[in-house]
């Protein structure tokens, strides 16, 4: 039986003790968190300021889930995830996972890092019906998430960049529902359709494969956009990988067949952004 116990905060609602209280114990034991052979993969405070007031305004969406050794008046942290959840898009993004350099510590049973997961799966994924999105730290570590759980949507889809560097975990009906958000290519349609006013219901009548020679016979007949912002939306639309979520269905199972998406090889982007008058 452990001893070891597991705790939350929640950014946006902690009150500044035990904020400064957990910041301090963070410090203490830094040293022995985040390291992955020999080498510290991230560091908590990249992404979580120390200063309370700052991490109410900047982070408070964010909860800190970690798992302790308590004592009678302080405790040691000896692993943390650091989450961030979207409530509008029922997601969750797990920004940080840190585990400690004592790889034989267990919490019933299990390593640190996977109890860590297996509860931010089970509470958020399978409880909650949220889709649930890691960005893991270093490639090195992708085998790891991977060989933990499955990822929802296929691998090709992390690889191609597809989806902003993310593992998706989640219900596919889910993630249809909140594809926008998700997949780089559906925001950049749905930001071309803004620019040249293409009608939703107009555009997925369209085959995909006559997708992108819609779009640019729209940009060429838009009268209003200068050539400076017509030249940056063809570069949008030139990175865009056409595609469906029903494609991408026939991989969520296992099996290995040739993607029908229609795909196009990335360029790099000119700009990312883009104003219209």
């Amino acid at each position: 039986m452990s001893d070891f116990e597991l705790r939350s905060i929640n950014i946006g609602s902690v009150d500044k003790e035990t904020f400064d209280t957990f910041i301090a114990n963070y410090k203490k034991n830094q040293t022995k968190l985040c390291v992955n052979k020999g080498v510290k993969s991230i560091e908590l405070l990249r992404d979580l300021t120390d200063d309370y007031e700052g991490a109410k305004m900047i982070n408070s969406h964010d909860k800190v889930l970690f798992i302790c050794k308590a004592n009678e008046s302080d405790y040691e942290i000896l692993a943390f995830a650091l989450l961030r959840k979207h409530v509008e898009n029922k997601t969750i993004i797990l920004q940080q996972l840190c585990s400690n350099v004592n790889k034989t510590l267990r919490m019933e049973g299990k390593k640190l890092g996977a109890y860590l997961l297996d509860y931010i799966y089970d509470e958020y994924v399978i409880n909650q019906s949220y889709i649930l999105k890691l960005e893991p730290a270093t490639k090195e570590l992708v085998p790891y998430y991977v060989s933990w759980k499955k990822p929802t949507l296929p691998m090709s889809t992390f690889n191609n960049h597809m989806t902003y560097g993310y593992l998706v975990y989640g219900d596919m009906s889910n993630i249809k529902e909140h594809a926008s958000t998700i997949f780089a290519d559906f925001n950049l349609i749905d930001s071309v359709k803004r620019y040249l006013h293409i009608n939703t219901q107009e555009f997925d009548t369209i085959a995909n494969k006559q997708k992108h020679k819609f779009l640019y016979r729209k940009l060429k007949e838009n009268r209003s956009l200068s050539e400076s912002e017509k030249s940056q939306i063809e570069n949008m639309i030139d990175n865009i990988q056409i595609f469906s979520i029903e494609e991408l269905e026939s991989f969520s199972g296992g099996r290995k067949r040739r993607s029908k998406c229609t795909m196009i090889k990335r360029r790099k982007m000119k700009s990312k952004t883009i104003r219209i008058r």
